[in-house]
């Protein structure tokens, strides 16, 4: 197998697993997704993935999985129901009155809180918001949360390019930091946000 082979699996089957990641992968995995798509826009700088392909595979599999729990979550599934009994009924609940009073602007901003995101789709089903109306809220701030935080891992590989030339090591190590820094911020944030 030669160089330029093992660069066209990579670009061939590096947008599959884009789309497996956020269908199912993101489902049970600790990770933020935010991070996961930061560190995707990064990669996107080595040429081998086209950035535009990585985001459409990304959004693809996010709106899948988010049309799948709200359509579980509409038809009144058990899942979905023991989901809503569970510890994360507190937080359901909270968006849950946030999301009648409010329907469009709860769901749209549920999407850019990490880890909180995942409850959109449950919530618009449960509380019957009409699938039309949740398909483009939805379709809208999944494709603005992507393309932002693409950009972000775009722009950071910009940066520390212009800023550290020479040495490789270095680079994708404060990449590295950033990520975990982001991820305790973020983490941080949402715990603060959820306790009030």
């Amino acid at each position: 197998m030669e160089t330029h082979d093992i660069a066209y699996y990579i670009t061939q089957y590096s947008y599959l697993g884009i789309f497996i990641w956020f269908f199912l992968i993101d489902q049970i995995a600790p990770i933020p997704e935010e991070l996961v798509l930061a560190t995707v826009g990064y990669i996107t700088h080595t040429d081998l993935i086209n950035p535009f392909y990585a985001g459409l595979a990304a959004l693809l599999g996010l709106i899948l999985v988010d049309n799948t729990y709200y359509f579980l979550a509409y038809r009144g599934n058990k899942w979905a129901e023991k989901f809503r009994k569970k510890k994360r009924g507190q937080v359901l609940k909270k968006f849950q009155d946030k999301l009648q009073k409010h329907q469009v602007r709860t769901l749209f901003f549920i999407t850019f809180i990490p880890k909180v995101r995942f409850f959109g789709p449950i919530l618009a089903g449960l509380n019957k918001m009409r699938f039309r109306q949740f398909f483009v809220v939805n379709m809208c701030a999944s494709l603005a949360n992507v393309v932002l935080y693409l950009g972000l891992g775009i722009f950071f590989h910009n940066a520390m390019e212009s800023i550290i030339k020479e040495v490789e090591v270095v680079r994708h190590s404060v990449f590295g930091v950033f990520i975990i820094i982001m991820a305790v911020v973020i983490s941080l944030y949402v715990s603060k946000w959820l306790s009030k």
